[in-house]
């Protein structure tokens, strides 16, 4: 019984975290570029990546302009990024980015899964003390 208890619990819990997703909308200091044509026309939905210098095989940020040709990223330390974008027309940019340390944003930290896992251990011990307790007040009846 306290075997099949154990298989449950555990595949429950296994599959919920495995599955959620969490959402955190926050305004910080983001890098907003705005590209155009000459024309004055948004280079629009267009694929960019952009790198720090002294990571250039690394992609930092890979996507696609929005509606408005706007590339926004928060930069995780001070230095020269660049911004490569192009469409396939053949048109493109290759910019250098210069972010001084006030620009810097943040980045979650590992801490809030670790006291998730912590929480559902204590949890788990927990539940399986209570039903030790349980039964041993029965046999004692």
């Amino acid at each position: 019984m306290a075997l099949r208890l154990v298989a449950l619990l555990t595949a429950l819990l296994s599959t919920a975290y495995g599955h959620g997703l969490q959402v955190q909308v926050k305004q910080d200091r983001a890098v907003v570029i705005h590209i155009k044509y000459e024309e004055g026309q948004p280079f629009s939905f267009k694929e960019y990546t952009i790198y720090h210098s002294q990571e250039p095989e690394k992609p930092f940020a890979v996507g696609k302009t929005d509606r408005y040709g706007r590339v926004s990223f928060l930069p995780d330390r001070a230095g020269k990024w660049i911004l490569k974008a192009f469409g396939e027309d053949g048109h493109g940019v290759v910019k250098e980015i210069n972010i001084d340390g006030s620009m810097i944003g943040t980045q979650a930290s590992g801490q809030d899964r670790l006291l998730k896992v912590l929480t559902g251990v204590a949890v788990i011990i927990g539940f399986f003390g209570a039903v030790g307790i349980l039964r041993k007040k029965r046999w004692a009846l």
